[in-house]
């Protein structure tokens, strides 16, 4: 539960402040949380966020679909795995 609480912290100061340092800095404690808490769902969630938020403000679409590729998709609510189908899907578009 603590690592969605941060992921969704680190998104809320990414999308709505724009404060890229800041974002970066709270998807990493997301994803040492998820991590600490062995949930795999916790773990894919934390990782989509932090995929999304790359291609969404940092246009750093190869970076974030190389973090779609390693999230089980099992894992995953259906928004968020199908953010990563487009996200990945995207980044094979502009090879």
């Amino acid at each position: 539960m603590k690592a969605k609480f941060l992921t969704e912290k680190a998104g809320i100061i990414g999308w709505r402040t724009d404060e890229k340092e800041n974002a970066i800095k709270g998807f990493d404690s997301a994803d040492a949380a998820a991590k600490a808490s062995g949930d795999a769902k916790s773990i894919a969630y934390a990782r989509a966020y932090r995929a999304k938020y790359l291609d969404d403000r940092q246009q750093k679409t190869a970076d974030a679909a190389a973090i779609a590729k390693e999230i089980k998709s099992d894992d995953l609510d259906e928004k968020e795995r199908k953010w990563m189908e487009e996200l990945i899907k995207k980044a094979e578009s502009k090879k």
